[in-house]
């Protein structure tokens, strides 16, 4: 694995697990963690077929300092646009992580779940941030799989305590983030046939059946089935088995999964050769690229080319277009204790990719103009 991938998972790992920290990660990227002297940077992308837009939103956060770039691209234009630069969030949201973001289509904000399970709102029309505190909302937990609905978001499994403890322990539970009514709503208590972490998903657009496949969890990296659970019946049953590569470790980090009107779950990451006796941090010896779309109403699967050059990112597929766009993801970047400044020309720049599946050709776009300072 190259130094940029390693970096880029070790980041990935430590924002999903505050504030547990395993042993084998770097000590001192670990202190500059906990201490405030180390920058967060990650990303989320979502789709809106209605303007035929990529929405963006790349994020840093620095001790008790969190400044947002929202970004928009234009793909019939081929045109970026800058809506809001290097922009404060509410005070209530900082330091906390994002877990997932979604499009709502009739309130035209962008959406998101944070570390504590509350929500962040962004009005597109407004150009304004509101945060809300949701009552009732699930247990605390890290590496809980999440994925998107056009009104909500889905939580899956996860775990809570601390690595190598006694308190640790994996969740079997399924929630479902209802956008129009600001809930956590309990969908299953009994994920079969064991609690994992990093799951990856998706939901029918009726909403009547949830997929779930991959995830890791004690002893056990081999999860190749895909999952559904019919919320009328709160049955769970395997409808396709070996459909992922046997004996490989998954991260929702690595995967990225978009969700379409199509019901279709594009998956573009790596997965890697699993060690069974690592608990809960592993990263492979030997990373392995893929790119595949998977219809769960067909139950099809088809094997595409995955990008050369970048693997970690998101995926959006253009539906009117049918094509792929593929928007890479940052890095950390280390700052000294008394230095307080977030210089974006410090930091490794995203990209964006097109991939054409008729022709199975992918074309780099150009850097995404991203630069973030304080």
């Amino acid at each position: 694995m190259s130094k940029s991938k390693l970096c880029l998972l070790m980041l990935a790992l430590v924002v999903a697990c505050q504030p547990y920290f395993d042993e084998r990660i770097n000590p001192s990227f670990q202190e500059s963690v906990e201490t405030g002297n180390a920058a967060l940077r990650y990303h989320f992308s979502e789709y809106d077929p209605g303007q035929r837009r990529i929405y963006v939103v790349d994020t840093v956060f620095k001790a008790d300092t969190t400044r947002a770039t929202i970004m928009s691209y234009h793909i019939n234009l081929n045109r970026w646009e800058i809506l809001q630069h290097a922009g404060q969030v509410p005070a209530e949201f900082r330091n906390q992580g994002l877990q997932e973001m979604y499009f709502d289509r009739s309130t035209r904000e962008l959406v998101f779940i944070t570390q504590s399970l509350d929500v962040l709102r962004y009005s597109l029309e407004e150009s304004q941030w509101e945060y809300t505190v949701i009552p009732n909302k699930p247990p605390n937990r890290a590496g809980a799989g999440t994925f998107r609905h056009r009104t909500g978001i889905f939580l899956a499994g996860g775990r809570s305590g601390v690595c190598n403890q006694e308190t640790f322990q994996f969740l079997t539970d399924l929630w479902y983030f209802e956008g129009a009514s600001n809930t956590w709503n309990l969908l299953s208590d009994s994920i079969p046939p064991e609690g994992r972490e990093f799951y990856i998903g998706i939901a029918s657009e009726d909403l009547q059946n949830v997929y779930l496949m991959g995830g890791r969890a004690y002893g056990r990296t081999d999860f190749p089935n895909v999952w559904r659970y019919h919320l009328p019946t709160r049955e769970w049953s395997v409808i396709r088995e070996n459909f992922l590569p046997p004996g490989a470790f998954f991260v929702n980090y690595g995967w990225n999964s978009s969700h379409v009107q199509s019901e279709q779950l594009t998956i573009h990451g790596t997965y890697s050769n699993a060690d069974a006796g690592d608990i809960c941090y592993f990263i492979g010896e030997t990373p392995h690229s893929v790119f595949m779309a998977y219809n769960p109403t067909t139950n099809q699967m088809e094997h595409l080319t995955p990008n050369p050059e970048h693997t970690l990112g998101s995926i959006i597929y253009d539906e009117l277009g049918d094509q792929y766009f593929h928007i890479t993801q940052g890095r950390v970047l280390r700052i000294t204790q008394n230095n307080t400044t977030i210089d974006g020309s410090t930091l490794e720049p995203s990209r964006l990719f097109r991939y054409n599946p008729n022709t199975d050709i992918w074309q780099n776009m150009g850097v995404i103009p991203n630069r973030i300072t304080q």
